[in-house]
C-alpha cells in the first residue's frame, strides 16, 4: 500500500475521523503521510469507531495502518507490550452485580416482547468489565429489562468477571485474538445458542469482530466452540428491535415536566455502519419522546467521546470531552438538561473525568447537564 492509494480519494476519512476533528494535534492526513510515506510510527488516539474504514473509496483500512503503528512504538520500549497487557490482565473482574441477584426486586409487570428472544436458547449479560466493576447496577436493570420483556430467569446468565480483551487491539494483535477467543469460549460454554447482550461499545466491537474473523479458524477448533452459535447485540440494539421499541413505547409513561436530553450513541456499537446506528438511535429516541422528553439532535456530532484512548492519550481524551460538551452544552436553545449515555466507557468518561474536562475547557457550568445510563432512565420510568 502506498501514500497516494490512501490519500488521492479527497481525504474523507479524515473529515469524519474524531480524532481529527475534537483535537488539535492530531490530523488523520498527516499521520498517513508520515506512515506511509517514511514509515514514522506515530501515536494516534484512535477509538476503534471504524468510520475511516467506512468511507474509504479504496478498501483500505486506515484503522489497521493506527493499530499497527501503535503496536511498533509499543514494541520500541523494552518488556512495553507485556507491561501493558498485564495492567490490564491482573485488574481483577470482581463482578459485583452477581451478589445482589438473589435480592433484586423486578417491576411488578410483563410486557409481550412478540417472542423476538424464543431464537436463542440462553441471554448472556455480558456487560463489559468496567460496567460490572464501576456501575454494577446497570447489569442489575438489563436483567430487569430481560425480565420485564417476559425472558424467563433460567434463561439468563450473568457473566460480570470477564473482560472482552479490547484494550489488547493497542499492543498485540496475537494476544488480543487469543484472549478474546478465550473470553468467547466462556461464554460459549453457556450453552449451544446464546445471544450475548453487552453494554459496553468497546465490547460489542471486539466480540463481533472476534466473532467474524475467528469463523472457520484453527483458533475456534481449540476452543471447541466452532459449530455453537451465538449473536453479539448491545443492548441499545434490543431497545430499538421492531417487536421491543413500540410495546416499551406503550407502556412508558409521560411525566408533566419537559426534559431536553441528548443520547450518545456508543460510537463501537454498529461500528461503520451508518445506517444502522441512524435507524438505532431514531427508535431510542422516539422512545425517550414516548416519555416526554425534546431530544436534542447534533448536527456536528463527533460520535465519539474519547474514552477510549484515556490510557495511551490521555491529553488528547480530555480534548475530545472538552469538544463534545462544547457540541452538546454550547449551542441555541433548547439547553440539554440531560446527556444520555449507553456505554460502560462513556459513562466512564463523563463521570471519572467531567472535573479535567471542565477545568482544561474552562467554559463549562459544573452545574449543568447531568448524565445518566440510558437503561438507568428506563427502568426509573418503569418502576
Amino acid at each position: 500500500m502506498d501514500f497516494q492509494t490512501c490519500l488521492d480519494c479527497g481525504f474523507k476519512c479524515e473529515r469524519v475521523c474524531p480524532a481529527s476533528r475534537a483535537t488539535r494535534n492530531f490530523a488523520l492526513r498527516s499521520f498517513l503521510q508520515s506512515y506511509l510515506e517514511r514509515h514514522v510510527p506515530l501515536p494516534w488516539p484512535c477509538t476503534c469507531c471504524h468510520s475511516c474504514n467506512a468511507v474509504c473509496p479504496a478498501e483500505v483500512s486506515p484503522r489497521q495502518l493506527v493499530e499497527q503503528s501503535d503496536m511498533e512504538i509499543l514494541q520500541e520500549r523494552e518488556t512495553a507490550i507485556s507491561d501493558y497487557c498485564e495492567e490490564y490482565k491482573d485488574r481483577g473482574r470482581i463482578g459485583l452485580s452477581a451478589v445482589d441477584l438473589d435480592r433484586l426486586e423486578f417491576l411488578g409487570r410483563n410486557v409481550d416482547s412478540g417472542g423476538v428472544f424464543e431464537v436463542w436458547d440462553k441471554i448472556v449479560i455480558f456487560p463489559g468489565c468496567i460496567v460490572s466493576s464501576r456501575f454494577p447496577g446497570i447489569v442489575l436493570e438489563l436483567y430487569q429489562l430481560l425480565v420485564l420483556l417476559g425472558v424467563q430467569q433460567d434463561r439468563i446468565i450473568v457473566e460480570d468477571n470477564l473482560c472482552c480483551g479490547s484494550f489488547l487491539r493497542h499492543a498485540s494483535l496475537e494476544e488480543f485474538t487469543e484472549y478474546g477467543l478465550h473470553t468467547l469460549a466462556t461464554l460459549l460454554h453457556h450453552g449451544q445458542n446464546l445471544l450475548v447482550l453487552t453494554a459496553c461499545g468497546s465490547c460489542t466491537s471486539a466480540l463481533s469482530e472476534l466473532l467474524e474473523s475467528g469463523k472457520g479458524d484453527a483458533a475456534f477448533a481449540k476452543h471447541n466452540v466452532k459449530d455453537k452459535q451465538v449473536e453479539i447485540m448491545h443492548y441499545i440494539e434490543l431497545l430499538a428491535n421492531p417487536s421491543v421499541a413500540p410495546t416499551l413505547g406503550n407502556v412508558l409513561e409521560s411525566k408533566d415536566e419537559k426534559n431536553c436530553v441528548y443520547f450518545q450513541f456508543p460510537c463501537q456499537a454498529k461500528a461503520g455502519d451508518g445506517n444502522a446506528r441512524r435507524t438505532i438511535t431514531r427508535q431510542v429516541e422516539m422512545l425517550l419522546e414516548k416519555m416526554g422528553n425534546t431530544v436534542k439532535v447534533l448536527h456536528d456530532d463527533l460520535g465519539c467521546c474519547g474514552a477510549a484512548v484515556l490510557d495511551m492519550l490521555p491529553e488528547a481524551a480530555i480534548e475530545y470531552g472538552i469538544k463534545r460538551l462544547e457540541n452538546i452544552t454550547m449551542t441555541d436553545p433548547p439547553v440539554v438538561d440531560t446527556i444520555l449515555i449507553a456505554c460502560g466507557n462513556c459513562y466512564r468518561m463523563y463521570s471519572d473525568f467531567r472535573p479535567s474536562i471542565e477545568v482544561e475547557g474552562g467554559n463549562f457550568d459544573s452545574e449543568g447537564p447531568s448524565v445518566r445510563f440510558l437503561i438507568d432512565l428506563l427502568i426509573d420510568r418503569l418502576r
